[in-house]
C-alpha cells in the first residue's frame, strides 16, 4: 500500500497506465483533497481520465482515508510552513501517519517528505518499478516514458537514468 498525490494519479490516468499502481502495490491512500483534485476537478479537464479514478475508488483499490484530526492539524501545519499545496500536504501527512512510501512529483513536496523522513518516489518511478517488477518490457517502458514526459516535465538526465537502469536490469 501507498500513498498518491494527485499529479501521479492524473499522469498515469491520462496514459491509461493507472493499473500499475494496483500492480505494484495493491492498494492506494488518498486524502479528501486529493480525491476533489482528481475527480471532481478534473472532470472538466480530463472526464475519461477522471472517469478511471474514480472508477478504481468504487473498484476499491484506490483507498479514500479521511484524515485523523491530528493528521488533519498536520496537514495545515505543513502548508503553512512548507507552503505546499492542500493536496501534497495531505498527502504527505497520510504517509507520515501510517507510515507509507508517497507517490508525489512535485519538487517541493519530495524536499518536505525528504526532511520528514518519508520513502518517496515519483511517477517516473512507478514506471521504472513496474518494468523491475515485470509489468512493462522494455519497448512498453520506453513508450510509458515517453508519454509521461509528454504531460509532466521530467530532465533530460532523469529520462537518461531511468532508461540506462532499465537497460542493465534488461
Amino acid at each position: 500500500m501507498v500513498v498518491a498525490d494527485a499529479s501521479p494519479l492524473i499522469v498515469l490516468s491520462r496514459i491509461r497506465r493507472l493499473e500499475l499502481l494496483r500492480l505494484l502495490y495493491h492498494e492506494v491512500r488518498i486524502g479528501p483533497r486529493v480525491r476533489r483534485e482528481v475527480v471532481e476537478q478534473g472532470t472538466p479537464v480530463d472526464p475519461e481520465g477522471s472517469r478511471r479514478i474514480a472508477e478504481a475508488i468504487i473498484d476499491g483499490w484506490i483507498q479514500e482515508a479521511e484524515p485523523t484530526a491530528l493528521s488533519g492539524s498536520r496537514v495545515e501545519k505543513l502548508i503553512r510552513e512548507s507552503g505546499l499545496g492542500g493536496g501534497e500536504a495531505e498527502a504527505l501527512a497520510l504517509a507520515e501517519s501510517h507510515g507509507l512510501t508517497v507517490i508525489v512529483d512535485d519538487k517541493a513536496a519530495r524536499i518536505v517528505a525528504d526532511r520528514l523522513g518519508l520513502r518517496y518516489l515519483g511517477t517516473i518511478g512507478v514506471v521504472l518499478e513496474a518494468f523491475v517488477q515485470a509489468h512493462l518490457e522494455f519497448a512498453e517502458l520506453e513508450v510509458v516514458v515517453r508519454d509521461v514526459t509528454a504531460i509532466l516535465w521530467l530532465s533530460p538526465e532523469v529520462i537518461a537514468e531511468v532508461l540506462s537502469k532499465a537497460r542493465e536490469l534488461r
